[in-house]
């Protein structure tokens, strides 16, 4: 049985030319690694994927890329890539990412692990950020993005709603916070095991195309945080629902994913707000 994993991105030429050689690492990266077993990149027809990645790449890494081709200067949406997913790689591991992320053999400990089976589980990855001197530091900011994720990994099929409500960009301040709380309310069970499993952040250039306040998605009502731990495990002690209703308050564990359920009817109106902010900028 082969447990190795696919990973979906994006890629987008950056006009910045660091913030191109940022992205283009990663997938090379991600194409180098054996746990990788395909690298499936949404693009849009008219834009040039790099032809330096077939120089440095030997055949065979090189042949592990697909191309998804997506709808002309379109933006692909949480709800494409699981759509891809449920319907070309059911009972395969699955790996969505920004495209400045990359995976190293700590994926093995998601296969590996015992007494855990991905299928039924979103696992949310909190980044590693890389150095100048390609040295890691695990990315846990005191306030602001704390526990943020920028990978997701999940076995399809996934459940209908997460196709059907996840009609928002990947990349934005605050897509994460939503996702997970998306799996959430769908069934699935969080976790984010990135003290072992490293999702590596190479962003020297600092270069971006969005603002975080502006951009940014979501909210309370509409947020579910998955806390970092150093076990591949389950438990819902390290989930936490954050709320306005009806005053401000967080709650942990399976008492705040019953209220997310409870609430998801009442919180639709902000999502619905959240998905038109991120559609239309």
């Amino acid at each position: 049985m082969d447990n190795r994993f696919v990973v979906l991105t994006e890629y987008f030429r950056a006009n910045n030319i660091g913030r191109r050689k940022e992205i283009n690492k990663s997938i090379e990266i991600n194409c180098r690694t054996p746990q990788i077993k395909r690298v499936i990149i949404f693009i849009d027809p008219e834009v040039d994927f790099p032809p330096s990645l077939k120089k440095v790449l030997s055949g065979e890494d090189y042949s592990k890329i697909e191309f998804h081709y997506t709808k002309p200067q379109g933006r692909s949406t949480y709800s494409d890539f699981f759509s891809y997913a449920n319907k070309n790689l059911v009972g395969e591991n699955c790996i969505l990412c920004n495209n400045d992320i990359s995976f190293d053999d700590s994926l093995e400990l998601l296969t590996n692990s015992k007494d855990f089976d991905l299928e039924g589980h979103f696992v949310c990855l909190t980044r590693w950020n890389e150095r100048r001197d390609q040295s890691i530091s695990f990315f846990q900011p005191a306030r602001i993005r704390q526990n943020s994720q920028d990978a997701w990994i999940f076995k399809p099929s996934l459940p209908d709603k997460m196709i059907e409500k996840g009609g928002f960009y990947m990349g934005r301040p605050g897509c994460d916070g939503m996702v997970a709380y998306l799996a959430a309310i769908s069934g699935l069970k969080l976790l984010n095991p990135s003290e072992l499993v490293v999702a590596k952040h190479r962003h020297l250039s600092r270069y971006r195309t969005y603002s975080t306040r502006k951009h940014r998605l979501g909210g309370p009502d509409i947020y579910m945080c998955v806390y970092p731990t150093d076990i591949v495990q389950y438990d819902d002690s390290k989930v936490l629902y954050r709320f306005n209703e009806p005053s401000k308050g967080e709650i942990y564990g399976q008492s705040g994913l019953d209220r997310a359920i409870e609430r998801e009817g009442d919180n639709q109106h902000h999502w619905d707000y959240a998905i038109k902010k991120c559609r239309s900028q």
